[in-house]
């Protein structure tokens, strides 16, 4: 039975379906009209009575009940489901009237088609546990006609998924009342909300439909058991540090608020030094943690939930860090070596961090290093020269044991005691073997190369007999064809020997032979002391060896050093990276035509000077190798820091990759730095300087000037020698009075003079004045003075641009000392680091005036003072001219040990063209120098290390 109320300017028009269906229309006047219609099979009778007030308002009270959306939905067993609503509201007052709203006047209604059917609710909300039966009730919905309708239209319902989705959900609905249930079982942990599109509609009438939309959620009924992902976990923390470790446990599995915490630890006071976030289970320390005290902790994690619980493992490792000096086991420790043998005494200190914090490294900090040293990486102690007890009875050292920056150290005393293949296939190959004088007998050469393609055949190798006398220095094995040096011949081989010796093999049935050229060098302590090292770039070893470049570059070295092939050893082969292309450090001495050792300062500056002749001879692109261990100022006070190469056990070897036809056998040359004192101040170990100028050791007038070296005297006119002791005025000649050839003689007035060959000017006849022409130059030994000297020459030329003097560093870096002509004005260039400073000095209409002028440097405690032609002065002392023609500069240093240390040949004149110098600006000068003096003693240009291209004389003068 459907009845409609009709309530005018009171509320709503609802139709009612008992008992499902709502629908509102707004209506304006206040009439009171009930329509009570009853569906019959072929037509409607309507009827129209008046009812009365209190019927109007019992049916006002129900329609109410039902309009705000409040539906009975039932649940099934165990009533698991549970629906929240949302109700529609109307559109309010200005909903535009129909003309079915006039209808009252008429006080009956028409039944027309079309009109919409609605849900009671836009949208369906809902909640269901996981754990619900299949078939349980979730909720139910509702829609209903907005107006009377043939009681024969019955609603139908479904549900749909929507488009976007993959999977239909897990509900079904029962078409005529709209309960939607269960249909599968549901899973939190799998989808923990669905949202289905509802759909209602009108049996018969296609065009009455309605859609809603459905969300429905799934609830945790925490029925999952917690699990870690891993049965054990490892974590990483530095020790003496508060923080969180670097790993932190997670759960595999779970579906409810999880809670950590930590039950207990190994050791048990871990427990307390370590604490856990509940919510995340990220763990970190409460307290710094000491590896050496306990390097790692095991902890117990426990997770809990509502109805779960799970535990797992944390083994938290303590990282080391170097925070612990290395300790010796003695304080004090006390060796005993034999006299006149070599000695090897370890030290052995220990670290308690491990890894590389446990490195440590030895150094001699204190003591008579000039005996000893020590090797950095072993911690032993070696003697590097000969131990004579009736020289020192005992010896005491400091010894540091580094690991960075921590140090302990140990007292280290030495008490001497005193004592009295088809045929085998073989090619020549070529030996070169370097080895200490003590390690030749018995030593292992190579392997004779020979190969047999017959997987069948047995090799036998021996020696031809009678080819060489050197055949009994060598032996080699019958079955593996190691050749070996004689342990009774090698013992004699003191010089390097240059052989040919022939090997033959046989398989028993085929034989070949094969000559071995063998070159057996014997590395001396003097050897290794006069070695110096070039660098041939983008060359490997290998490379350098089968392209007989070894060969090409020996021979352009003895060239140019004037000595011979035979007397330039190669002594070592190093492979090392420069800017990631490949570099070979080639380390060679060589000997003179009469069998002398050439000094290092000379090969070194042969080779500075002549390196293009040397590329083009031997078609290698070469540099100095320099070594550059002092370059840090690495001694304290006044001490001189010192490279040496010494004799190194470490061997380098080279073969030729195609059948070793060449071996290549070295010695790497260890490079060391000691700290020596000169003399001059050895009695109070440098520290402090001494002024020898106190004692007064110049004689007649003489002026004493401290120096770098001791002192210097200023000589007065007539006076000549170290501490003017030469009376020219009133002595006689004497025994190496005149320099050069020059002839002494005797005045009848007293005194003396030299008459000296042409070009020698000096008093003694020392070579004092040069003529420069263009790319000319002269080569002197390195300066030595480091913290103070005194340079002053004399120059006339016409150039606006010269280079007067020049010394650096081989490396062309740091220290660096320059005199040059920069636009017709005087400029000094003076680094002690890898900072270059520059001061200018000038005088009016510049210096290029081909006139003589006069240039004095004095440097003294850091400062530098540069005059020009003595910079005239007033009797009180005032520079009468208004150019600047003197300069001061002070280093930028703070730090006393920072000194001048050159090791390049001092340059008088031009730079050679193959230098390649960016901190000067000028290369070139062309014109006279003379009477050049270093703290006051005249160079003598007679003794110059190399004269290239300059003239007697000063024809500018």
């Amino acid at each position: 039975m459907n009845i409609t109320e009709y309530v005018h300017g009171i509320g709503d028009v609802i139709t009612t379906r008992f008992p499902t269906q709502t629908l509102l229309r707004r209506t304006e006047k206040i009439r009171f009209v009930r329509y009570v219609e009853r569906a019959t099979p072929r037509a409607s009778r309507r009827t129209q009575t008046a009812m009365p007030f209190r019927t109007v308002l019992v049916l006002l009270l129900f329609v109410f009940y039902v309009s705000c959306g409040l539906t009975a939905a039932g649940e099934a067993s165990r009533g698991r489901g549970r629906a929240r609503s949302r109700v529609r509201r109307p559109n309010g007052p200005n909903i535009p009237r129909r003309e079915e709203d006039s209808a009252d006047q008429n006080h009956e209604t028409t039944n027309d088609v079309g009109k919409p059917l609605v849900f009671s609710q836009d949208i369906y909300d809902a909640e269901v546990t996981e754990d619900a039966p299949v078939g349980s009730l979730v909720l139910t919905i509702l829609a209903s006609l907005t107006r009377n309708e043939d009681t024969n239209q019955d609603i139908g319902y479904q549900i749909k998924k929507r488009k976007t989705d993959k999977i239909a959900p897990p509900f079904r609905i029962d078409t005529h009342t709209g309960e939607i249930r269960t249909l599968r079982a549901l899973d939190f942990e799998t989808e923990t909300e669905y949202t289905v599109l509802g759909y209602a509609g009108v049996q018969g009438n296609s065009k009455l439909k309605a859609k809603t939309k459905i969300t429905i959620r799934v609830l945790n009924v925490d029925d999952v058991p917690l699990r870690f992902t891993r049965d054990s976990y490892e974590a990483y923390i530095n020790e003496n540090k508060i923080g969180q470790v670097n790993n932190s446990v997670e759960l595999q599995q779970g579906d409810s608020q999880v809670v950590f915490m930590l039950m207990e630890s190994v050791p048990l006071y871990g427990i307390d030094m370590f604490r856990i976030n509940p919510g995340t289970g990220e763990v970190s320390t409460t307290t710094p943690l000491d590896r050496e005290e306990f390097d790692k902790f095991i902890l117990v994690v426990v997770a809990n939930s509502r109805k779960q619980s799970a535990q797992t493992r944390l083994v938290v490792h303590v990282n080391d860090l170097n925070d612990n000096p290395p300790t010796f086991p003695h304080h004090v420790m006390t060796f005993r070596i034999y006299e006149n043998a070599r000695c090897w005494l370890p030290l052995n200190a220990t670290d308690k961090d491990i890894g590389e914090n446990a490195v440590v490294k030895y150094r001699i900090a204190w003591g008579r290093s000039r005996s000893f040293m020590i090797e950095e990486d072993t911690g032993v102690i070696r003697n590097i020269r000969r131990i004579d007890y009736e020289r020192n009875k005992i010896f005491r050292l400091v010894v540091n044991a580094y690991s960075g920056n921590l140090f302990g150290y140990t007292r280290v005393v030495i008490r001497v005691i005193d004592t009295n293949d088809n045929p085998p296939i073989l090619n020549d190959f070529q030996v070169i073997y370097n080895a200490l004088p003590d390690s030749l007998s018995g030593a292992e050469l190579t392997r004779v190369p020979a190969q047999d393609v017959d997987r069948e055949g047995t090799l036998r190798y021996g020696i031809v007999p009678g080819r060489s006398r050197w055949n009994n220095l060598v032996k080699v094995d019958e079955i593996t064809g190691i050749i070996s040096l004689s342990k009774k011949k090698a013992k004699k081989v003191r010089t390097k020997v240059v052989t040919d010796i022939t090997f033959y093999v046989t398989d028993g049935v085929h034989g070949a032979q094969a000559s071995c050229l063998l070159e057996l060098t014997p590395v001396s302590i003097e050897m290794m002391a006069n070695g110096v090292s070039v660098n041939v770039l983008n060359v490997t070893g290998d490379n350098f060896l089968r392209s007989a470049r070894l060969q090409a570059l020996r021979d352009a070295l003895a060239y140019t050093l004037n000595s011979h092939a035979n007397q330039l050893v190669i002594f070592n082969l190093q492979e090392v990276a420069r800017d990631g292309y490949p570099l070979l450090n080639v380390s060679f001495a060589a000997r003179d035509l009469d069998n002398k050792f050439l000094s290092r300062e000379y090969i070194l500056s042969t080779i500075y000077f002549e390196r293009r002749r040397i590329e083009e001879m031997s078609g290698l692109p070469i540099l100095p190798a320099e070594d550059d261990v002092c370059v840090l100022e690495s001694c304290n006070d006044l001490q001189r820091c010192v490279p040496k190469k010494i004799l190194s056990q470490i061997s380098s070897v080279f073969a030729h990759s195609r059948g070793d036809l060449i071996t290549f056998r070295g010695v790497h040359p260890a490079v060391e730095h000691t700290c020596e004192c000169p003399d001059i101040y050895s009695f109070n170990n440098c520290s402090e300087v001494v002024d020898f100028c106190e004692s007064q050791p110049c004689s007649n007038g003489g002026t004493c000037e401290g120096t770098d070296g001791g002192y210097t005297c200023i000589c007065p006119y007539h006076f000549a020698g170290d501490n003017c002791e030469i009376d020219f005025s009133g002595g006689s000649c004497f025994e190496g009075a005149c320099k050069h050839g020059g002839q002494c003689v005797d005045l009848d007035e007293g005194g003396f003079t030299c008459d000296c060959m042409s070009g020698y000017d000096g008093q003694q006849c020392e070579m004092t004045s040069r003529f420069f022409p263009a790319g000319s130059y002269m080569t002197f030994p390195t300066l030595n003075q480091r913290s103070m000297m005194r340079i002053s020459l004399n120059f006339s030329t016409e150039m606006r641009n010269g280079l007067l003097l020049y010394v650096s560093r081989y490396s062309q870096v740091n220290d660096l000392l320059a005199i040059e002509i920069i636009d017709t004005q005087i400029a000094f260039s003076f680094a002690v680091g890898k900072m270059t400073m520059r001061v200018m000095v000038g005088t009016p209409g510049g210096v290029s005036d081909l006139k003589w002028h006069l240039v004095e440097l004095v440097y003294r405690d850091k400062m530098v003072e540069v005059m020009l032609d003595s910079c005239e002065r007033n009797e009180e002392g005032e520079i009468l001219s208004n150019f600047p023609c003197v300069a001061y500069a002070t280093q930028a240093l703070d730090v006393s040990t920072w000194f001048l240390d050159v090791n390049t040949p001092l340059l008088v004149g031009s730079i050679p063209a193959n230098q390649e110098e960016e901190r000067i600006l000028s290369r070139e000068f062309i014109g006279c120098i003379r009477d050049v003096r270093i703290d006051n003693k005249v160079l003598d240009f007679a003794d110059s290390l190399t004269d290239s291209g300059t003239e007697p004389g000063c024809p500018l003068g």
